[in-house]
């Protein structure tokens, strides 16, 4: 196939799936309560979210988008939008990033808590909060297999390396990218997974 075959075939699988949504009452639902998101929060700064409005966001659409918005609810995983200077300045100062690396960087998580820069579009916060969240989840996870008496080496069988934590946390968010509608990062898995061995580290 080629890529302009490839391009219209991709064009009219959107198309359909657009059309199954619309004729879906449930989905339908679903789409309208995304695009009223999208469109309250357009042009707003992100910062200005509230905890219950961005777990409401995520609900409805993915299991794994109801699995991090309820963790949300419950602050088993934490969410911090800054000034983008204030995260630039973040992943400089605690994080020894360069100025390059700082800007390039636009969500990131750390153990349970998630970072995000406020100047990012609601749609996009969304998907990146999916990504992140399914780090965050998993932190959450390895915290209560230490307590449940697990060992590091048990742990570490269970989630894989980081290749296996990028891949779960991409999958997610194309999955989320998909049932929303919004624009996928990437066309095929095949893109997502040459994207995740080139850009990351195995360990």
């Amino acid at each position: 196939m080629t890529p302009a075959e490839k391009r219209v075939k991709d064009n009219n699988r959107r198309r359909q799936q657009k059309l199954e949504r619309k004729n879906d009452p449930t989905k339908k639902k679903r789409t309208k309560q995304h695009e009223d998101f999208i469109k309250k929060w357009s042009g707003k700064p992100i910062n200005a979210l509230t905890k219950t409005e961005i777990a409401n966001a995520l609900k409805g659409f993915t299991e794994q988008g109801n699995k991090i918005a309820k963790l949300i609810e419950e602050e088993k995983i934490i969410i911090h939008i800054l000034d983008d200077d204030d995260y630039i300045k973040l992943c400089m100062e605690e994080y020894g990033d360069t100025l390059k690396q700082a800007i390039n960087t636009h969500a990131f998580a750390d153990g349970v808590d998630m970072y995000f820069r406020s100047s990012r579009k609601p749609d996009i916060f969304l998907s990146e909060l999916m990504h992140e969240g399914t780090h965050a989840k998993e932190a959450f996870e390895t915290i209560e297999m230490f307590k449940s008496g697990k060992t590091e080496a048990e742990i570490r069988s269970f989630f894989g390396n980081n290749w296996s934590s990028e891949k779960r946390a991409f999958f997610h968010e194309h999955a989320w990218q998909e049932a929303t509608g919004t624009t996928k990062d990437f066309d095929t898995i095949e893109e997502m997974l040459d994207n995740i061995f080139t850009n990351y580290d195995e360990y």
